[in-house]
């Protein structure tokens, strides 16, 4: 049955825009489409006769378009209306609002103003007066019905001519563009309208469910003349354009262009508005149904809407003036809303389409069959189902879609049907080292304030976001000139991740008069599988990020609270100017591959990372010991000290995080490091030792219960202090004498004993002999600075006794051995037979021992077996 309104409706939805006066005198219903016209929602064609209680006799007459969901559980299913209704109902009531808010600030005339939005008088998720976050059967979307001024929509099948579709598109470059010059002006109201209308959804059907229908289209595509010998390339696109709809983050938007996007933009979204002497010469169009609308690649709704809604011939003969057609509107309106359009050039446009172009595949397939049906063949909405509307070939559909496949293979439209390294995964992470463009940098920097640790806002409540503080004008104004990216690491000096150094060329202030360079590098995930699996980047990048926000934040507070003073103020973060997860605003709890970390670049302030194959003589080791036993007293004093403060920055970056390995892969671990040990002089009676040691680390590793934490030691541990994750400063670049040390690297952070960090530093990282000479010295050193640094900010250090700081080593010492004899490696690895990152692999990391590793495996072994730890 039809859903419908009564007057108590209608009253009850206008009285929200026109006022609580409003009465309904009479009013009239009736279908307003046809099958086959429309099929996310009921549409109505309502006139309803009004009047005011203070003036009866005043009656206006209002020709409505009442939206309401669709009649059939298969529909809802579709398009999930609970979501979807609230996302249009937004577009309408806020996303319309900010586009003539922006367009009146910059002077607009209103006669210039765009505008493709039909006039809105009312709305309802449920019977409630509040619009919710979730519809109900009683949702209603009341609209003017624009086929009453003139407005009307077009043939599906014959599709639009030349001066149709020109129209077109010059009005869909400024709704994608007044989208994006939200997003650089007013990033907030982007934030809030614009993301918040783009929230995803998520489909009402499995994969399988989906991926039945690909057979039913590629019988379809055997039918097209010349077509069947694309069908296999055309099903892997399919394929993956089932994916994307499952799982939308495998097509994540790319920056400048993401916007907001319709993802349905066919010829039955929109009408025309026609002078009455020339009906054939459209002078306006308005776009409708926005219930699909996210933050994607402009370029989607373009190539839908060219491909399923142009005459046949128009596509194939117009298509470069048509995308040149596009790019200037799209251009033309940033410029007239003060937005710097460098990097819009028209080759970056054309790099869009390219990359996402494949994903539109399935989409255009499948709209096709709706597009090109008969009508007269259409069920009522209420019978509609998968099996209707894949319905067998006619002509229609096989010219259309002969030009849109034929098409798309000779544009080369990345080579449909064949993977790219960021379109088609096959498993694997891929396409991590990306490069950034200056308004890339601009809108990222902006967000993050330019200024440390602006993600503080990582988990804050609606209280805490409302007390933030907006953005300054200065940092408004930031402007990126120029700037120049390279790797900044060689192979075998960084594992888990991408590093490139940027230097940026920024202006600030109101004329952009004021330059500033930043020297910056930026942390990317990791380019391969194996990497992505050994790193568990998803969840480490946020423990890494939480570290250099939220842990610095807590560490500096306290230790400004407590008037610690200058020379004893730990300060061994490097600068953050910002972070992100993934392309969302938000810094979520999972990164994905688009997770960027920027911290300050030290190397421009003389710090150095140290020779790894030597190691740090005694003053380096002295310097560092001493503030790595601050690093985790500070942890031990928020403990202490402040307890929730310490369970919401501390523990939430110790976090657990997945190994990804079993027990067979560790197993085959264990008989790598026994083949090692073997070529070590003298260690081959100790083989037996290390392989009971290596079975104990990987029953830790796959269960961390088996070695909980220990109080009162129990702190935040690094895991990772070797050479190359620490970097020391120097009065010049050829003095040798360290005046400080930064940490680096913090994403393998946990909860756990400090001597773990100690150790491993010791073994892994010291010249010869400084750690076999000095090792009384050093333990007591680092042990009069964290009882010292805990005297500082005012804890009680009687339960840290010497002794039991010596008995916290003999307790977690042997858990350490497997560890050390891994690293030992890749540190004492030649460099130049190390292969780039995305070709590391576990064996490329066993490389056969040569007389470094042979040399410190030996030291460290013998010295583990002297001390009873192994």
């Amino acid at each position: 049955m039809m859903p419908q309104l009564n007057k108590q409706d209608l009253e009850t939805i206008l009285t929200s825009q026109l006022g609580y006066n409003v009465v309904i005198e009479s009013f009239t219903s009736q279908a307003l489409t046809h099958p086959g016209e429309n099929f996310g929602s009921t549409m109505l064609a309502i006139d309803v006769n009004i009047t005011e209680e203070k003036d009866k006799n005043s009656t206006q007459k209002l020709s409505l378009v009442a939206k309401l969901v669709p009649p059939s559980e298969f529909l809802w299913k579709v398009f999930d209306p609970p979501h979807t209704f609230c996302k249009e109902i937004n577009c309408y009531l806020l996303v319309r609002q900010e586009f003539i808010k922006l367009q009146q600030e910059k002077g607009v005339p209103n006669d210039k103003l765009f505008d493709a939005f039909p006039k809105c008088y009312g709305a309802r998720t449920t019977l409630s007066k509040e619009i919710g976050e979730r519809a109900d059967e009683y949702a209603a979307i009341l609209l003017e019905n624009l086929k009453t001024i003139n407005y009307h929509s077009r043939d599906s099948r014959m599709g639009l001519d030349l001066k149709h579709v020109q129209l077109v598109l010059c009005q869909l470059a400024r709704f994608h563009a007044l989208s994006t010059a939200i997003k650089i002006l007013k990033p907030q109201v982007f934030k809030d309208v614009f993301l918040k209308v783009c929230k995803p959804i998520k489909s009402g059907f499995e994969e399988a469910e989906l991926c039945e229908n690909i057979p039913k289209l590629m019988h379809y595509v055997k039918a097209v003349p010349g077509c069947d010998i694309y069908v296999d390339r055309l099903k892997k696109a399919c394929e993956w354009g089932v994916k994307i709809q499952i799982d939308r983050s495998l097509l994540q938007p790319k920056e400048p262009y993401a916007t907001l996007c319709h993802t349905d933009f066919w010829i039955n979204n929109m009408l025309f508005y026609y002078d009455q002497q020339k009906e054939n010469i459209p002078l306006d169009v308005k776009f409708v149904d926005f219930q699909g609308v996210s933050f994607t690649s402009p370029a989607r709704d373009l190539i839908f809407f060219l491909y399923t809604s142009a005459e046949v011939g128009i596509v194939s003969k117009y298509y470069d003036d048509l995308i040149h057609l596009y790019h200037k509107n799209f251009t033309d309106c940033l410029k007239s809303m003060g937005c710097d359009t460098s990097v819009f050039n028209f080759q970056s446009m054309l790099d869009e389409i390219d990359a996402f172009a494949p994903s539109e595949i399935e989409h255009i397939l499948f709209m096709l069959t709706i597009v090109c049906a008969d009508k007269s063949e259409a069920l009522e909405l209420s019978e509609v189902s998968y099996e209707s509307l894949l319905k067998e070939p006619n002509d229609i559909y096989k010219r259309k879609a002969k030009e849109f496949i034929t098409d798309f293979v000779n544009k080369d439209l990345n080579r449909i049907g064949q993977r790219r390294t960021n379109q088609m995964p096959e498993g694997e992470p891929t396409t991590y080292h990306r490069k950034y463009s200056p308004i890339e940098i601009t809108i990222y920097i902006r967000a993050c304030r330019l200024f440390p640790y602006p993600t503080t806002a990582l988990k804050m409540t609606t209280t805490q976001r409302s007390k933030r503080q907006p953005l300054t004008p200065r940092q408004r104004d930031l402007v990126v000139e120029s700037f120049t990216s390279k790797s900044l690491t060689k192979p075998g000096e960084n594992y888990g991740s991408t590093m490139l150094a940027i230097d940026v060329n920024i202006l600030q202030g109101k004329e952009n008069t004021s330059s500033r360079k930043l020297s910056l590098v930026a942390k990317l995930v990791p380019p391969n599988e194996f990497l992505w699996k050994l790193f568990d980047s998803p969840n480490t990048f946020c423990k890494e990020i939480t570290c250099y926000t939220l842990v610095r934040e807590e560490y500096d507070k306290l230790q400004q609270e407590k008037h610690v003073p200058k020379e004893k103020f730990l300060d061994i973060f490097p600068k953050c100017y910002g972070a992100r997860t993934t392309l969302a605003p938000e810094i979520g709890n999972k990164a994905d591959k688009n997770a960027a970390i920027i911290l300050e670049n030290l190397k421009v302030k003389n710090y150095r990372v140290g020779d790894q194959k030597v190691g740090f003589d005694l003053k380096h080791t002295q310097l560092f010991v001493a503030k790595l036993a601050r690093f985790h007293a500070l942890a031990v004093a928020l403990k202490l000290l402040k307890p929730q403060v310490f369970k919401d920055t501390v523990l939430k970056a110790c976090k657990p995080h997945d190994r990804n390995f079993n027990k067979e892969e560790m197993k085959a671990n264990t008989l790598k490091l026994l083949e090692l040990a073997r070529e070590i002089p003298d260690c081959e009676i100790y083989l037996d030792k290390i392989r009971k040691a290596s079975e104990l680390s990987n029953e830790i590793l796959l269960d961390n219960s088996l070695l909980p934490p220990r109080e009162p030691y129990a702190t935040i541990q690094h895991t990772d202090l070797w050479v190359n994750n620490m970097m020391f400063r120097y009065a010049s670049p050829n003095d040798n004498i360290p005046l400080d040390v930064k940490f680096v690297d913090f994403q393998g952070v946990e909860y756990t004993s400090p001597v773990k960090d100690l150790l491993f530093f010791l073994y892994t990282s010291t010249a010869e002999g400084v750690r076999a000479n000095n090792y009384d010295d050093l333990i007591r050193l680092y042990y009069d600075n964290f009882t010292d640094c805990l005297k500082d900010v005012g804890c009680e250090t009687s339960p840290f006794t010497f002794q039991s700081f010596l008995d916290e080593i003999e307790a977690f010492a042997p858990t350490e051995f497997t560890r050390i004899l891994f690293m030992l490696t890749p540190i004492c690895g030649d460099q130049t037979e190390v292969p780039e990152l995305a070709d590391v692999n576990l064996d490329s990391l066993y490389r056969k021992p040569n007389d470094v590793y042979k040399q410190k495996g030996r030291e460290f072994i013998t010295d583990f077996v002297k001390r009873g730890w192994l």
